[in-house]
């Protein structure tokens, strides 16, 4: 997993990612496809770290979401944590997971939840972190800040859903124009964001899946944003991303 977006609001789950599956000894692209996992009862997973280990943990999740129901899935989530951890110890990057869960609560509406199978300096291993903002992104680099430094801010046509819509869309594409550290190749930088962009939106009574931003990316090659772009427009990219 390369990058996500994820967008909680009272009515709905917003969760954005890209669809690059690529080798992190080389960053060869070796597949692009749908990374998201959704529950029967409208709980989704991604996770970032080891592509087989992440979809096992996704498929516990979601199995427990289906019997248990969202609300407690995203409630004790920490209880999954602790016997993850039990189970499989500290995991170190590469290998080691952050994953990423989100659904909606009842009278809340949207929420979201996240775990990292190895510590920092700000966080324990397995500790549940519930994001203080709505807006949650993990991937290439982006700050805060960059939302008004790009006047990603609401628009004053647009409602909640069309905001929340290009809001992790144009994060998404910032994303894909900036560099990112390869953690199997030490301080390396690589383009990591690529495929397409996947959107997954939960409501109460249903989810959706839509696939947005159909990239130029081949499978067997590096990710490069700027394939098939003139020098100039490669020049102007990386001035405005800067």
């Amino acid at each position: 997993m390369s990058a996500f977006v994820s967008i909680v609001h009272p009515y709905a789950c917003h969760l954005f990612t890209d669809q690059a599956v690529w080798n992190g000894a080389d960053q060869t692209l070796i597949d692009i496809r749908s990374k998201v996992t959704v529950s029967a009862n409208r709980v989704a997973v991604i996770t970032q770290g080891d592509a087989e280990l992440g979809s096992e943990v996704s498929g516990e999740i979601c199995a427990r979401a289906d019997a248990l129901g969202p609300a407690s899935v995203l409630t004790d989530l920490q209880s999954y944590a602790d016997a993850l951890r039990e189970r499989l110890g500290d995991i170190e990057p590469p290998r080691g997971l952050h994953v990423l869960v989100t659904g909606m609560l009842p009278v809340l509406g949207g929420a979201h939840r996240h775990f990292f199978t190895y510590t920092a300096r700000d966080r324990r291993a397995y500790q549940v972190i519930n994001p203080d903002a709505s807006v949650y992104w993990a991937g290439s680099r982006f700050k805060a800040e960059d939302i008004e430094k790009f006047g990603l801010g609401r628009r004053p046509t647009e409602n909640d859903a069309a905001f929340n819509r290009r809001l992790g869309l144009d994060i998404l594409n910032i994303m894909r124009f900036r560099a990112g550290r390869s953690q199997e190749n030490g301080p390396l930088d690589i383009w990591c964001v690529g495929g397409n962009i996947d959107l997954t939106t939960i409501f109460a009574s249903r989810a959706i899946v839509e696939t947005h931003e159909c990239w130029n990316d081949q499978i067997g090659e590096k990710i490069d944003p700027f394939r098939g772009m003139s020098r100039a427009e490669r020049r102007r990219i990386e001035r405005l991303v800067a």
